[in-house]
């Protein structure tokens, strides 16, 4: 058996494995979040193997390619049943109903945090490379982890999936990746066997680009590559409903989804941002 000890939010996860390469995977994706101290007890423990030794390790609950367990005692052992990743598992205690999660990015530059919600393949990694390459700080790609009682942001750090078809984003990415690959880089190929190389923001850019503080959001921005023109402001039932379905089940309450989503919309400015072109995109960003 191989295992792993993560600390998330200050709780530690570990992750047991019979697949060395289950492990070395989650070791990858998630090394910011390595515990290496000793003697710690971990608040939920994970079991975690596949199910057909040919099937690509993906690391998301599938019953057909995995068998997931969880204990928080070691003797009682439940099934994990939800249709997604179990890292970090804020669907459960203890990080149930502690956090908002959004799909989507997060940027901060000139003490301004920008929020970017948008389905996957709308280019929002893309918006984030050249916000970055252009002075912003990376808050988080992906996941957005906001706590529900302080409206904070927190930063998070995990890897970020370079495209093939999307190498021209920013000059010299091709050489920057190059530069960043190793022997534990990871690589999926699509229907069309294009790759996506799944990099570490600070190997790409050879310095610390994320944001090191939490923040409250001062805009929510939706990237839309097929948009054209000047920015324009959402409205805000547009920008509800926005947030809604950005909404990451995270174990909070129905009842609550609400009140926090309100919470957020009373002190943000939001809008739509066209990025067919992301110079112009950069500067509404700038300008707004």
């Amino acid at each position: 058996m191989k295992n792993i000890l993560l600390n998330y939010f200050g709780y530690n996860v570990q992750v047991i494995s019979k697949s060395k390469k289950i492990i070395s995977r989650i070791e990858y994706i998630f090394r910011y979040f390595l515990n290496i101290s000793e003697n710690q007890t971990p608040d939920i423990t994970f079991f975690v193997n596949k199910n057909n030794k040919n099937e690509n390790i993906e690391l998301v609950s599938s019953n057909e390619k995995f068998t997931i367990q969880f204990t928080y005692d070691g003797k009682t052992i439940n099934s994990w049943l939800y249709k997604d990743t179990f890292l970090p598992p804020m669907r459960v205690l203890p990080f149930k109903n502690k956090f908002l999660v959004l799909h989507g990015c997060a940027a901060r530059k000139d003490n301004k945090t920008y929020v970017f919600l948008a389905p996957s393949m709308s280019g929002k990694t893309s918006l984030l490379f050249y916000l970055i390459y252009n002075g912003f700080k990376a808050i988080s790609d992906d996941l957005l982890f906001i706590d529900v009682k302080t409206g904070l942001l927190f930063p998070y750090k995990k890897p970020v999936g370079i495209r093939e078809n999307a190498l021209n984003v920013i000059p010299n990415l091709d050489k920057l990746l190059k530069q960043s690959i190793n022997k534990d880089t990871l690589i999926f190929f699509n229907s069309e066997g294009k790759r996506t190389w799944l990099v570490h923001l600070d190997d790409l850019f050879h310095n610390d680009v994320y944001c090191k503080e939490k923040t409250l959001i001062d805009y929510i921005i939706i990237p839309d590559k097929n948009l054209l023109g000047e920015i324009k402001k959402m409205s805000s039932i547009e920008t509800y409903n926005t947030l809604l379905r950005s909404l990451c089940n995270s174990g909070l309450k129905k009842e609550l989804v609400d009140e926090y989503i309100i919470k957020i919309m009373s002190r943000t400015k939001n809008y739509y941002l066209p990025t067919q072109n992301l110079k112009d995109a950069y500067f509404n960003i700038l300008n707004i």
